[in-house]
């Protein structure tokens, strides 16, 4: 899925997403972006050939988008969950990081 709203660099931000599990040629419908805890607009990027998420042979690659461009920048924590989380669990994460954090995002 692709965000349509634009990142502020230089600043904290949380970032999140769900994914509902559903597979096939639209399983990017059933994903939601989030920011700040707050769903944000994103458009699916669906592939025509995509089956479902059972690539066993990849390991998880957080902040890269390939095998040579990374994240450049700070990441505070990272949290990975077995279900898809609700808005309002994902507004929840946001008051426990600003408050642990001392952030008011």
């Amino acid at each position: 899925r692709a965000s349509d709203a634009a990142t502020t660099m230089g600043a904290w931000s949380l970032k999140g997403c769900t994914y509902d599990g559903s597979g096939g040629a639209t399983a990017a419908n059933g994903i939601t972006l989030y920011q700040d805890g707050l769903a944000i607009a994103s458009t699916a990027t669906n592939e025509a050939t995509y089956v479902a998420m059972e690539d066993t042979i990849d390991v998880l690659a957080i902040a890269q988008d390939n095998a040579t461009n990374y994240f450049n920048g700070a990441m505070a924590f990272v949290l990975l969950t077995a279900t898809e989380l609700t808005a309002a669990q994902h507004w929840a994460i946001k008051e426990l990081a600003n408050y642990h954090y001392g952030l008011t995002l």
